[in-house]
């Protein structure tokens, strides 16, 4: 069993991934509809578009936790959905006009990438555990994971242990 990593390193690694996830958000998500105007698609299937993306997210809920609690565990629940996200957005640029196969490809991406904020977040809880941190109610939790990026901007943990980084 090999010795668990410096918190600092599990700081700055955490940090990364915070930081990786948003920014792969925030370039996508504002241009999504006109990426999808470009190619053709008129407003009603626009909006088709991104109702499937929304069912699709709120029906992977409970495979993506089910998956983090019993099955594989969080980290290895959250390498799924980021292989599953980079898969999805790779077929989601050949698929053409095609109406179906967008909305296949854009519901795969959202059901996958539904599951990248509370997993990392709960990542963020287990490692703070893990280096002596003790989460209380709000942290780590909230939308865009506003809870951990200000307990990572206050310099301690709930339990007062020194949060490094």
């Amino acid at each position: 069993m090999e010795p668990a990593p410096d918190a600092t390193i599990v700081d700055l690694r955490l940090r990364r991934l915070y930081a990786m996830a948003w920014f792969v958000a925030s370039g996508f998500i504002p241009f999504f509809v006109l990426w999808l105007n470009g190619r053709g698609f008129s407003p009603t299937e626009i909006g088709l578009v991104l109702g499937a993306s929304a069912l699709a997210s709120i029906a992977a809920a409970p495979f993506w936790s089910h998956a983090a609690d019993r099955s594989a565990g969080t980290t290895r629940a959250l390498q799924w959905a980021l292989i599953s996200a980079t898969l999805s957005t790779l077929i989601l640029a050949v698929t053409g006009s095609v109406l179906g196969a967008v909305m296949a490809a854009v519901a795969l991406l959202s059901a996958s990438t539904s599951a990248v904020t509370p997993l990392t977040d709960a990542l963020a809880i287990q490692l703070s555990v893990a280096n002596g941190c003790t989460p209380t109610a709000g942290t780590g939790c909230g939308r865009a994971s506003v809870g951990a990026w200000v307990r990572s901007r206050s310099g301690r943990c709930s339990s007062g242990a020194a949060w490094s980084g």
